[in-house]
């Protein structure tokens, strides 16, 4: 990923001081592979290391970080292009990038292997060897309530119930 860093970071600097249009084609289609090779090992890295059950939530949360820092870099960059002139703002980005990059030989990340195992405090559900796929299903869950956490206890499930009708329940009941 510093590799990707630095080798766009190098791209920027070039674009700011290059004024032939071959030189910048050749400048800005190794800035867009810096930038595939960047991209995807960082995705790559952020899937490796949530476990499966929230990996779907992971990539999203970086999809809307990724997003963020594009707009609020734009507005930051656009405002010192405007005040320092766009080569000049293209130069600063470009050694920022590359600093960014140096920084990474010093900052590694952990190669410290973590629980990936998927979530398995529930029992496994029973399911019948003649079941066809298709149709409702029935699930039964069984809680043991303490007697004097009763009432407590049906009005949490009372408001369980009503999320569960939302996410498409056609029935639901407490008994």
């Amino acid at each position: 990923m510093s590799v990707g860093t630095a080798a766009f970071g190098v791209a920027t600097i070039g674009v700011s001081v290059s004024h032939t249009f071959w030189a910048l084609g050749a400048i800005l289609l190794l800035a867009g592979a810096s930038w595939i090779f960047f991209v995807s090992l960082f995705t790559v890295q952020v899937l490796n290391r949530v476990p499966d059950w929230v990996r779907a939530r992971s990539l999203a949360v970086l999809m809307l970080v990724f997003q963020g820092a594009f707009a609020a870099g734009s507005a930051t960059w656009g405002a010192i292009a405007v005040h320092s002139g766009l080569g000049a703002a293209l130069l600063w980005a470009g050694v920022g990038m590359v600093l960014s990059a140096a920084i990474g030989l010093f900052l590694r990340i952990s190669d410290e292997s973590i629980d990936l195992a998927p979530w398995e405090h529930w029992r496994l559900p029973v399911v019948p060897l003649d079941a066809k796929p298709g149709g409702p299903v029935l699930i039964t869950v069984e809680y043991q309530v303490h007697p004097d956490l009763a009432s407590e206890f049906t009005r949490t499930m009372r408001v369980c119930g009503r999320v569960r009708r939302r996410d498409g329940a056609s029935r639901w009941c407490l008994s």
